[in-house]
């Protein structure tokens, strides 16, 4: 690291050992009585430890997420946008006494659907649908004004 005392009494900390340029540079004021280039350093590395690298796939799965959490749509809303099919196997899947009470439930009486139901999730894959057309599907079903 290379530090420089400016005229005003700041610090400036540069993270590269040879060629300041290159390397983010830090603005430091140090505490009372403290003006060496060691204090400006170590303040440096304590406050400022770099940000861990998070890989791509994480960071597009944590967004995946975070968009998934805002689908939420009406169940009126969801079957005009499944259409005529889709809703006749929900209506099956719902008077199905195999199908387990909880979905038959949520198939007829839910106020809303949330993409980040289990439920959804299951219905979803009794109706062999991806996780993307699921997300398409609520995309299209939460524009629909009712």
């Amino acid at each position: 690291m290379i530090t420089q005392q400016t005229e005003d009494g700041m610090w400036l900390v540069t993270e590269e050992e040879a060629d300041p340029s290159p390397g983010r540079v830090h603005r430091i004021a140090l505490p009372q009585g403290d003006n060496s280039s060691a204090a400006a350093i170590a303040l440096v590395h304590s406050q400022y430890l770099p940000e861990p690298e998070i890989p791509a796939e994480d960071l597009a799965a944590a967004e995946l997420a975070t968009r998934r959490a805002g689908m939420v749509c009406s169940p009126l809303q969801g079957r005009l946008t499944a259409g005529p099919e889709i809703c006749a196997a929900l209506d099956a899947t719902a008077v199905d006494p195999s199908t387990p009470w909880a979905m038959r439930e949520a198939i007829q009486n839910a106020r809303e659907w949330r993409r980040t139901s289990q439920t959804i999730d299951e219905l979803a894959w009794v109706l062999g649908f991806s996780p993307e057309q699921m997300d398409s599907l609520f995309e299209a079903a939460m524009a629909v004004a009712v």
